[in-house]
């Protein structure tokens, strides 16, 4: 099975299956060219975030795979998960990041 996954700036979340993966990057591009603004997301564990999106803001969104019926868990959220639910990958997150060269 697979997840969405956005991470914005330093902060990743998982999306919730029914959300619209197309009509959120659209959402987000609008906000960019409109100067700035704020952008609804459903995540999994978190319910709806909503995120000012800037033209200084870096925004990926990634496909990954997991376990049926399991979500991984955001890395700000760790302290609220069991350790079934707490499945981050750090070292393919800290090697992402655009100033660990």
């Amino acid at each position: 099975m697979t997840h969405q996954r956005i991470r914005i700036g330093t902060r990743q979340f998982v999306l919730d299956p029914a959300q619209d993966i197309t009509a959120l990057k659209l959402h987000i591009v609008r906000a960019v060219h409109g100067g700035g603004g704020f952008v609804s997301m459903l995540t999994a564990g978190n319910g709806t975030v909503e995120m000012l999106v800037t033209a200084h803001l870096s925004v990926w969104f990634e496909e990954m795979d997991a376990a049926d019926g399991v979500y991984p868990v955001a890395v700000g959220d760790l302290a609220s998960a069991t350790s079934d639910e707490a499945q981050v990958d750090y070292d393919g997150y800290f090697s992402e990041l655009p100033y660990a060269s």
